[in-house]
């Protein structure tokens, strides 16, 4: 329990976004609707409405649009204040996301003075926090092309190409660095738990460390097994090697920009009983409208990538040293 003084009040109110992959976005109304888009309707950008969210994701997933997570503006008279929040994140103790756990374990190893275990776990949830805004960068810059597709009336499945392009690329690249930026402060974390030397800092080097005759037992450290089977072997990749391979590839061999399998925005038309809903992606550049479904979307790819790093955070809390509690204050 902290003491907090000098305490202001104000008015303040919420808006939710939810964000899927393909452009489209979910939001409720002031008459309690929801509504869905954009969509082209009479000639104009607009919204389908629905009673429920649950009917908001039904109809995207129809579309092919799987959800992303949940962007919440709280706007105050000192301005706007954004809080991202993954699809999958679950919630223990009144912690909403992995990052909300990490940051709670972090001050609980403060409060035991353990100060190497406290700075990695604050390593982690911000960490976690950078990849969860990259993520809907991401997602918003799908967003923002949908709406400029929509505009200019652009052939369906037709490829096309822009500037602000750039801007979708460098959040791919971020976001995939900050997740393997998580990766590897997990692996420093799990080093640490089972008193490897300081070097091991990230998950390749925890791997060629665990394969000493004299460190084989350590795999049987709780977060040292999450880790690893994460990880999994050059024959058998688990996710965490995948991201690493996928991170490398932007990064180091071949950005986004200069990748002839992410050269074109495309659009797809999908039916629906409400009308036509249109999605925009990454596709190659030969792509034709016929089999752009033929090669994997680079958003639902590294959204899948995300939401099992969220998932991995939130286990590796849960054998942590420190239990991911909430941290309570209360006014003097």
């Amino acid at each position: 329990m902290i003491e907090v003084e000098n305490i202001s009040y104000g008015n303040a109110y919420s808006l939710e976004i939810v964000y899927f992959t393909g452009g489209l976005v979910a939001f409720k109304l002031p008459n309690s609707e929801y509504a869905l888009g954009p969509v082209r309707i009479d000639g104009a950008i607009n919204f389908y409405k629905f009673q429920s969210m649950e009917q908001t994701t039904e109809l995207a997933k129809i579309a092919g649009a799987l959800r992303a997570g949940t962007n919440e503006t709280i706007r105050t008279n000192s301005g706007d204040v954004n809080l991202w929040r993954p699809d999958n994140s679950s919630s223990k103790n009144g912690l909403n996301s992995a990052a909300d756990m990490w940051s709670a374990i972090s001050h609980n190893a403060h409060l035991k003075s353990d100060e190497n275990y406290e700075i990695i776990a604050r390593y982690i949830s911000v960490s976690i926090q950078a990849a969860g805004i990259r993520l809907r960068d991401v997602a918003l810059r799908h967003h923002e092309q949908l709406i400029m597709a929509l505009k200019e009336n652009s052939p369906v499945g037709a490829g096309f190409s822009n500037i602000p392009m750039l801007d979708l690329y460098l959040a791919f690249h971020s976001l995939a660095t900050e997740l393997c930026s998580v990766r590897d402060h997990l692996a420093k974390l799990a080093a640490m738990q089972i008193q490897a030397k300081d070097s091991v800092d990230n998950m390749s080097r925890l791997e060629e460390w665990l394969k000493k005759t004299a460190h084989k037992d350590h795999i049987k450290d709780p977060l040292v097994q999450l880790m690893m089977t994460a990880w999994g072997s050059v024959e058998s990749p688990g996710f965490l090697r995948i991201l690493g391979d996928l991170r490398n590839k932007m990064i180091h061999r071949q950005p986004m920009s200069a990748n002839p399998e992410s050269a074109m925005l495309r659009t797809k038309q999908t039916a629906t009983d409400f009308g036509p809903i249109l999605t925009i992606r990454l596709s190659p550049s030969q792509a034709v409208e016929l089999d752009i479904g033929s090669t994997p979307d680079p958003f639902e790819t590294i959204l899948i990538l995300s939401q099992k790093m969220e998932e991995l955070a939130t286990q590796a809390a849960d054998v942590s040293r420190y239990e991911p509690k909430i941290i309570s204050f209360f006014v003097k």
